[in-house]
């Protein structure tokens, strides 16, 4: 959930529960980078106008420390620190409650003009019929 943010920045928190953890106990990674990727791509949203679509091309993480699900909040700090007129970078941390940095990620996204933002707008269903 977005507690705080920006023009090109955002702050995210996800409660860090027993639902997010491996058979190891600890919060999975991938919860943590899709935390931290959320928290990007939101902070890029920041900078554009409203109903321009983007799309993610990567994403980069270092995991520095285990999660624990402690049920106390994760958070993850996200800003842009370049915007050009077709791609974004960004980075984030991720401090766990006792705000000690659990991981570091970067990443980049292309902007999409012309193209819905939305699936919403999007008619499915639309396509070839596969069967025939």
């Amino acid at each position: 959930m977005p507690t705080e943010f920006g023009d090109g920045s955002v702050t995210f928190v996800l409660p860090c529960s027993e639902w997010l953890t491996s058979p190891l106990r600890t919060v999975q990674g991938g919860m943590t980078a899709m935390l931290a990727d959320t928290a990007m791509q939101v902070a890029v949203q920041t900078t554009i106008p409203a109903g321009t679509a983007i799309a993610g091309l990567d994403l980069k993480i270092n995991y520095l420390r285990p999660v624990m699900p402690d049920g106390r909040d994760l958070t993850a700090r996200a800003s842009v620190i370049h915007a050009g007129r077709r791609l974004a970078i960004t980075e984030a941390s991720v401090e766990n409650a006792d705000a000690k940095p659990v991981a570091l990620a970067t990443g980049s996204s292309m902007f999409l003009p012309g193209r819905p933002a939305s699936l919403g707008e999007v008619e499915l269903g639309a396509g070839p019929n596969p069967e025939g």
